[in-house]
């Protein structure tokens, strides 16, 4: 089929697997769904996690067969890049920026990781550091401006 790892035909198959859910997937929960939550009154930080789990939760389609932990791991994962998503969207109000986050965040692993390695415990450790570093990043920009704040009164 042409399909080997590095050719074109494959890196033009994994271009269009990434871009696919990242316009979908964007519009969707940022364009629509975020800026209607917006609209309700709540808070950027509120609006961020309301739809960071919204979006993990709907992610979990793919779990059927996984064990335990790595349907934890699949959560937790879409679950941060929900949050870093939205926080993005929020800060800038540009669905192309995380249109293009998306993209990069799919289209990455398939170009560079031919198969999944066995996670030990030392990813795991890893993985959790990333994401809860990812996470407070997404916290930050949702919160109010400090020096904006200040400089207003």
């Amino acid at each position: 089929l042409g399909m080997e790892i590095g050719g074109s035909v494959y890196f033009m198959e994994a271009a269009l697997t990434a871009f696919a859910p990242a316009l979908f997937e964007e519009v969707l929960f940022r364009c629509i769904f975020l800026y209607n939550l917006q609209k309700t009154g709540r808070s950027d930080l509120a609006c961020m996690l309301i739809s960071s789990i919204l979006f993990a939760v709907l992610h979990l389609t793919n779990i059927a067969g996984m064990d335990a932990l790595s349907v934890a791991i699949q959560f937790g994962y879409s679950l941060v890049i929900g949050m870093v998503l939205a926080a993005v969207y929020l800060k800038n109000y540009s669905i192309l920026q995380v249109i293009a986050l998306h993209f990069l965040i799919d289209f990455t692993p398939r170009i560079f990781v031919e198969q999944a390695v066995s996670a030990t415990t030392m990813h795991i450790v890893l993985f959790v550091i990333l994401l809860t570093a990812e996470a407070a990043y997404a916290v930050k920009l949702c919160l109010p401006d400090q020096k904006k704040s200040s400089a207003a009164q």
